[in-house]
């Protein structure tokens, strides 16, 4: 894959450079960068509809509309990384990302001072096809079940959550039980100094273990009974690398 952005001085020789360039872009697998410096409007339309991806390592109000222009492309978008997200800024994301996003490929968002905002459910219009690679860190996702159960080429999933929102363990292979080629799952707690948590509703009498059958690497934080709950409805025969990091502080049960 030719890098975002090195290709824009091989077009810019000559007609005959650009020309080889851009015919076999399938081939080149050709992106386009789009940055909070990237005058996406004004700039988008002099290249060709390549894949976008959108990038913003730090959090800044300036050039955030150059972000949200970007992602106004939702059918060319393929790859989205917005980190240090503040409210505000992950609603207008959110609030952007409601439609479908058949291209994307790669998703990581990262918030803080959100624990009691929560995604709607017509996230990504509830549909992520092609979507391999996913990661909230900060962010309640209670609507995750339907986006994996959408997702079933998802390759890596991180979920850095709110203890408020974690999914109790009996429940968690059931939302992951549609994503088959899974190959690596982190959990752990948001944020990481926040140790308690509970699950309110007890397991169900009847379920089965829920099948994994390409994890090869599980990385979690957090409480033992919580692993082990987990551990339990879960196999994972290609299993072989499992890091375990324990919290071994007292356990509050504040549900009713």
């Amino acid at each position: 894959m030719v890098g975002h952005s090195s290709w824009h001085a091989l077009v810019h020789v000559c007609r005959r450079w650009r020309n080889i360039v851009f015919c076999p872009s399938r081939y080149l697998e050709l992106l386009l960068l789009c940055t909070p410096t990237t005058p996406v409007r004004e700039s988008l339309h002099i290249w060709p509809p390549l894949p976008i991806v959108v990038d913003c390592e730090r959090h800044s109000t300036s050039g955030w509309d150059n972000v949200v222009a970007a992602l106004e492309q939702n059918d060319r978008v393929c790859e989205v990384t917005l980190l240090d997200l503040s409210f505000l800024t992950l609603e207008a994301v959110l609030k952007k990302m409601e439609r479908p996003f058949p291209q994307l490929a790669y998703l990581e968002l990262r918030a803080y001072d959100v624990t009691l905002f929560n995604p709607p459910d017509s996230f990504l219009g509830g549909s992520a096809p092609c979507l391999k690679v996913l990661k909230l860190f900060g962010i309640p996702f209670p609507a995750l079940r339907k986006l994996l159960l959408s997702s079933p080429d998802l390759e890596t999933l991180f979920l850095c959550v709110p203890i408020s929102a974690y999914i109790p363990p009996y429940s968690m292979p059931i939302c992951l039980s549609a994503v088959t080629r899974l190959e690596e799952l982190l959990i752990e707690p948001y944020p990481p100094r926040n140790r308690l948590y509970h699950w309110a509703s007890p397991p169900p009498l009847r379920q089965t273990r829920v099948l994994l059958p390409v994890l090869r690497r599980f990385s979690f934080i957090g409480f033992s009974g919580y692993a082990e709950d987990l551990l339990n409805w879960m196999d994972a025969p290609l299993l072989g690398r499992l890091v375990i990091n324990l919290n071994e502080e007292p356990r509050y049960d504040i549900s009713d």
